[in-house]
């Protein structure tokens, strides 16, 4: 009676150590962007749907591509001519942006903050077409995981 009460003890041990648990794990974004296209610029609207939020970015046309202004600088951001790597310095922070061609169609501009390491961190890129139409937009820690 003793060996089938541990034996039935055992069994039991190993089935609930070995029993599985599966979580399924959605996404929630809180945000999206609205993309406004003028002759002269490109303006990206960030709604961000938890905070009320509405922050504008926006791309002005030169004679290289579209460029970014910030307080402190103004930089080349979209381009089809050529791949091309930037750095800047923002803050006493460096950041670095790469614009790249992905195929025939498609070119990339990717932004990464630089630690004082030196290593990068990627923050964004935006895919977009020869004629700067936006089909993709990628951003760092913006989506979250979460149990369904």
């Amino acid at each position: 009676m003793n060996k089938i009460l541990i034996l039935t003890t055992l069994l039991t041990i190993i089935m609930i150590s070995c029993s599985k648990k599966q979580d399924l794990l959605v996404a929630s974004i809180p945000e999206e962007y609205i993309i406004i296209y003028f002759n002269d610029s490109i303006q990206m609207k960030k709604i961000d749907k938890l905070k009320n939020i509405t922050e504008i970015s926006t791309l002005i046309k030169k004679d290289l591509g579209y460029y970014f202004v910030s307080e402190c600088d103004t930089t080349l951001y979209l381009s089809i001519l050529k791949d091309t790597i930037i750095y800047n310095r923002y803050f006493n922070h460096i950041y670095k942006t790469k614009i790249e061609r992905i195929n025939s169609s498609i070119f990339k501009s990717s932004n990464y903050f630089i630690d004082d390491r030196g290593d990068k961190n990627f923050l964004s890129s935006l895919y977009y077409d020869k004629n700067y139409k936006i089909v993709r937009y990628e951003k760092s820690n913006t989506v979250t995981f979460v149990p369904k």
